[in-house]
């Protein structure tokens, strides 16, 4: 943890706007034409495609933020070696968002949960996409949204003395970025997750144990359960069931 100091407070403001500004632009034309009409990928690649490009954006602009204006180690936004018991953290973590968010989807009834899928046949858009695109597209996401999320915790704290501030900064921060994509009854739905990955940052203050987390929760659903279900229908088809 970085003990609050004089430093300009310039680079953070610059980069936390800019990646506000960035997450609720609209979507951008030409990655969608190259996508769909060039590469002949379907609606739900090329919108994965679009969204990859906006965060590689965004997390180049943090690091060469951190390394070159700033002049700061990338230890200074929690990047360290991924230690063993990171993985059961990493798993225990994903355990308690998932567990948070049917509590809430609950809370907000069936109509919330729906309001979590942008288009009708998202999901099984999601299903269709080559296995490369769907962990490249999760890992690039992963990073992006914990880079960042490590990034304003640390840069805030830093200039309010205060963690409980940067904490509270990240959390609105982070849920009101998915509005955009999710809705707002959507983004309430993931807000308990969001608090989830503020806690497991500040208290562990490691950004890998973070992205690893993150990348469980959006493979696991999207590509691995959905893997295990086909599977398990098709074993207990060959025995007339």
């Amino acid at each position: 943890m970085f003990e609050p100091s004089q430093t300009s407070s310039v680079p953070t403001i610059v980069v936390l706007v800019l990646s506000l500004v960035l997450a609720f632009t609209p979507n951008w034309e030409w990655p969608y034409e190259i996508a769909q009409v060039q590469l002949g990928l379907s609606w739900a690649s090329a919108g994965m495609v679009q969204a990859t490009l906006r965060e590689i954006l965004i997390v180049l602009g943090i690091l060469s933020t951190v390394l070159f204006w700033e002049g700061k180690p990338l230890a200074s936004i929690g990047v360290q070696s991924l230690r063993t018991s990171d993985l059961g953290l990493a798993v225990a973590a994903y355990l308690l968002l998932e567990l948070s968010q049917d509590f809430i989807g609950a809370l907000l009834n069936s109509q919330a949960l729906r309001a979590t899928v942008p288009a009708p046949n998202l999901a099984q858009d999601f299903l269709e996409l080559p296995l490369y695109l769907l962990l490249v597209g999760a890992t690039v996401n992963s990073v992006y949204e914990e880079m960042w999320r490590a990034f304003a915790i640390e840069r805030v704290e830093k200039i309010s003395g205060s963690v409980t501030t940067a904490s509270i900064f990240s959390l609105i921060a982070s849920v009101s970025t998915h509005v955009p994509y999710w809705g707002f009854r959507g983004a309430l739905v993931l807000a308990p997750a969001q608090l989830v990955f503020v806690l497991l940052y500040v208290g562990r203050r490691s950004l890998p144990t973070c992205v690893v987390t993150h990348l469980i929760s959006d493979v696991y659903p999207t590509a691995i359960r959905p893997a295990l279900s086909t599977q398990g229908v098709a074993a207990l088809s060959r025995f007339g069931l």
